[in-house]
């Protein structure tokens, strides 16, 4: 959770270089999904915010593609900076609406945790 925390603050503040940017991007969908995953296999995501983040990721790779191709073409001198920095705000956007998505079940899970140490420590 902390991490996902940690992470999201960099995808919303920004990273000082282009590989950091997307070094970090692709850890941030790893963990985020990994989250999910976690929460999928509990029981506590529902059929239609599975849909919805099934959904949102199919976009974060159609993003991701994009930004594949353009760093190629940048690399060969054929793409700008501006079409790097378009394509990297779409691979943001696509994964702050997962962020959004998921960020209610994860504060839910966390609080029942949080919860369930607090019943753990009356007991003793």
């Amino acid at each position: 959770m902390k991490k996902l925390i940690a992470l999201s603050l960099i995808l919303l503040t920004g990273c000082t270089t282009l590989y950091t940017s997307i070094v970090t991007l692709t850890q941030l969908r790893k963990d985020i999904m990994n989250e999910y995953g976690v929460l999928y296999r509990a029981g506590r995501i529902s059929p239609e915010t599975d849909f919805k983040i099934t959904k949102a990721d199919e976009k974060f790779r159609e993003a991701a593609a994009a930004m594949e191709t353009v760093l190629v073409h940048y690399k060969a001198g054929t793409a700008t900076d501006a079409d790097v920095t378009a394509k990297l705000t779409a691979v943001k956007a696509a994964i702050a609406s997962i962020i959004t998505l998921i960020e209610p079940y994860v504060i839910v899970q966390t609080t029942a945790k949080f919860q369930n140490q607090l019943v753990t420590a009356k007991q003793l």
